[in-house]
């Protein structure tokens, strides 16, 4: 066995110290903001502890006091939100579909801080089971928490960690349990604009068990949204849905958030119709590279063009939806075998898009660039062009057969 050198140890062990080091930090400062709170759940920096849950959480609350038809409106969910914090200087938007709030009003029942701790230790913990799935590598775990994308959702509790374990369950066992990775999308009928690709990538692959588990759980979910508030809640839904990319158009949320074409561009000043037409030559660019990929079979690369690619479709997404590049780099190494398996420029290509997010909400609230997008691409070029590689789709864990001796053979015998 080969002796690995010594500078390769120092370069893997530099790579641990720095994704550490990023995310002890962002863990550390969340900690301080939090105890040195000087106003109820108001933090010092003037924030409010786990962010943007409090809009999951008042949404809910609302519902359970009977105030369902305002859910959307600004002003009574603020004036709810003030209720409980007391001095909250920005109002929390609730711009998600019925189905989400079947979620939302279940952990209303809890008081604010026991609500957000139990939805975000829950969905942690079955983001670490996704991440262990799709690999056995020890250090994966400690790459997945740390990085940008899901490290800052321990200030901020949103819904990034739970999106990327149901991705990341749901294209590994695409293959052998097809119905129970299509019941898993079907769950995304909470983020449904996280999930408009699957359906296509599903009828592509020929994957038609997938297809209609996933057709059943959504339906389902749908039906027990409408069971529990009507058609007057998604009748509400699709008004606010402009009121929702208006946020956007007219860039009232902090650009570093941002993580589409659309959104960027309008950050760099560019018209809505300039913006529109790139994201959506993006867009259906990245549905035909899906398509493309899962007619052809590709194993886990295809999973992850379809992670990456389902980032490029809604202009309304922002930092912690980009979880699913970590289960794009995940599937590539994965199905290569190891992390040493792939070139120098693909193993770049992957670490970007680990660091991405942070560059987006650090950079970008000066330069909005489109960090998110570039990585989106760039990890597609990478997993679909080992996947149009016959020699590349083959399982990682099928070893290839032993090339045939080229010792001569001993003649057998005579016969007498």
């Amino acid at each position: 066995m080969p002796v690995k050198p010594v500078w390769a140890w120092l370069r893997q062990w530099w790579l641990y110290a720095g994704a550490g080091a990023i995310g002890l930090f962002i863990l550390g400062a969340n900690v301080y903001f939090g105890l040195t709170a000087g106003d109820g759940l108001i933090m010092a920096n003037k924030r409010l502890i786990a962010g943007d849950f409090m809009a999951f959480w008042s949404a809910g609350r609302m519902t359970l006091e009977g105030a369902l038809d305002q859910v959307h409106a600004a002003r009574p969910i603020y004036e709810e939100q003030l209720r409980h914090a007391p001095g909250l200087d920005v109002v929390y938007l609730w711009h998600h579909p019925p189905t989400f709030l079947l979620v939302a009003t279940s952990l209303a029942f809890l008081p604010y801080l026991a609500a957000a701790g139990l939805f975000f230790f829950l969905t942690a913990g079955i983001y670490a089971l996704a991440t262990r799935t799709i690999t056995t590598t020890p250090a994966a775990l400690f790459f997945a928490a740390m990085a940008p994308a899901s490290a800052m959702h321990f200030g901020n509790v949103q819904t990034g960690l739970l999106t990327a374990a149901l991705a990341g369950f749901a294209l590994v066992m695409i293959d052998r349990r097809p119905i129970v990775a299509g019941a898993l999308v079907g769950l995304f009928a909470i983020k449904p604009h996280l999930a408009v690709l699957y359906p296509l990538a599903f009828a592509a692959g020929g994957r038609w068990r997938a297809f209609a588990a996933a057709a059943v759980v959504t339906l389902g979910f749908v039906g027990v949204s409408f069971w529990a508030f009507g058609w007057g809640a998604w009748e509400a839904f699709f008004a606010n849905m402009a009121h929702a990319q208006s946020m956007v158009t007219e860039q009232k949320i902090a650009p570093g958030t941002y993580a589409t074409v659309f959104a960027n561009l309008r950050g760099l000043g560019a018209p809505v119709w300039a913006a529109g037409l790139a994201h959506a030559a993006s867009a259906v660019l990245a549905a035909g590279a899906v398509v493309l990929v899962w007619r052809r079979g590709g194993g886990l690369y295809a999973g992850a063009v379809l992670a990456a690619a389902s980032t490029l479709m809604s202009p309304y997404l922002f930092f912690y939806d980009l979880t699913l590049f970590l289960v794009a780099g995940g599937l590539i190494v994965r199905q290569a075998g190891s992390w040493s398996a792939l070139q120098r420029w693909e193993q770049t290509v992957v670490a970007y898009s680990w660091i991405a997010p942070g560059l987006l909400f650090s950079v970008g609230h000066v330069a909005p660039l489109p960090f998110a997008a570039l990585a989106a691409w760039a990890l597609i070029v990478v997993a679909a062009r080992r996947a149009l590689t016959p020699a590349e789709t083959a399982p990682a864990d099928q070893a290839p057969a032993p090339p045939p001796s080229t010792a001569p053979q001993t003649p057998p015998p005579y016969p007498h």
